[in-house]
């Protein structure tokens, strides 16, 4: 990209640009924006954005990089969210998740910087589900108390900062095709049995649907807490029974299993399903329910050969 950048362009930063939600925002920041975007390990390829090789595990990092970028607004998105990885390894997950985030909020809050906050639905416990902002966070994990100590840092540091508690995300990634709905989807083409969860509910939003709500946040007057889910409450495995549909893929082969019949390292909550009522009113963006999304997927798949863009919006 060409270094002389237009002087009214709001200058955004996303932590995170090559993971799975990051490298849509990147994407879709770099249509409207003087976009940065931040990575460790994987190279972004995208022609009109700035990248930074950085690890947030360097604390010391951090602020020579955001002082040197001078960004208007950050989504940080980056974290180790492997739970059971964060279970094992608690002073990596610490500094990653709870120090960095820290260290950017600390910046955001010298410098007037809008600082939006990916946080998760895993905060709560799971005995309740359809969680409001204003329900308390009751963490089981190391990796849902990371998060909610990051999510006190960010609200502590500069009111106009925005907590987003995201749900969990499906859709076709940009620079890896490592989520859990892709392994779903290609397990099931070729004819490998996969097992969901019929008693863990979640509120399942798109990808390319999340990134647009995000950047969203990143212009309005919007300020605390914000839940970022799709529409409906709804099991792993009616999830995949949609998807199946939707995307015309043998539905034969999922297996319907309870998540009590796997012992996992890290603690898994049952029901965290969202309310997002809040952001119905505070967005212009429609957060779809499952049907929507997969449709939207489903026409991505039509067109991805052409290089028509399919929005979520549509």
């Amino acid at each position: 990209m060409s270094n002389e950048v237009k002087k009214t362009a709001k200058r955004i930063l996303i932590t995170g640009g090559s993971g799975f939600l990051g490298s849509h925002l990147f994407s879709l920041a770099c249509q409207k924006f003087e976009a940065h975007a931040t990575y460790q390990s994987n190279p972004i390829n995208h022609a009109n954005g700035f990248t930074y090789k950085v690890n947030l595990a360097e604390i010391k990092a951090i602020n020579p990089l955001l002082d040197r970028v001078k960004p208007d607004a950050i989504i940080h998105t980056a974290a180790i969210a492997n739970p059971d990885y964060c279970e094992q390894n608690k002073t990596e997950a610490e500094t990653v998740n709870v120090l960095a985030t820290q260290q950017i909020a600390d910046w955001c809050g010298r410098n007037k910087s809008k600082l939006i906050f990916t946080s998760t639905d895993m905060v709560f416990n799971g005995e309740a589900g359809n969680y409001q902002e204003s329900d308390s966070p009751d963490p089981k994990s190391f990796y849902a108390q990371t998060k909610s100590r990051a999510e006190k840092a960010v609200l502590n540091s500069n009111s106009q900062n925005i907590v987003a508690r995201v749900a969990l995300v499906y859709g076709m990634g940009i620079e890896r095709k490592s989520s859990f709905f892709e392994q779903m989807v290609n397990r099931l083409r070729n004819g490998e049995h996969v097992s969901l969860f019929c008693d863990q509910f979640r509120s399942p939003i798109l990808v390319n649907n999340l990134a647009e709500a995000l950047l969203e946040l990143a212009e309005n007057d919007f300020s605390g807490i914000i839940h970022l889910g799709g529409s409906e409450r709804i099991s792993r495995w009616d999830f995949g029974l949609k998807a199946c549909q939707v995307l015309n893929l043998p539905s034969g082969f999922i297996e319907k299993t309870s998540m009590h019949d796997f012992s996992t390292i890290a603690f898994r909550p049952g029901d965290i399903s969202l309310d997002c009522s809040l952001a119905n009113k505070v967005l212009k963006t429609k957060l779809l329910n499952c049907d929507e999304g997969l449709e939207i997927i489903k026409a991505m798949q039509v067109y991805e050969s052409s290089g028509v863009r399919v929005s979520s919006k549509n």
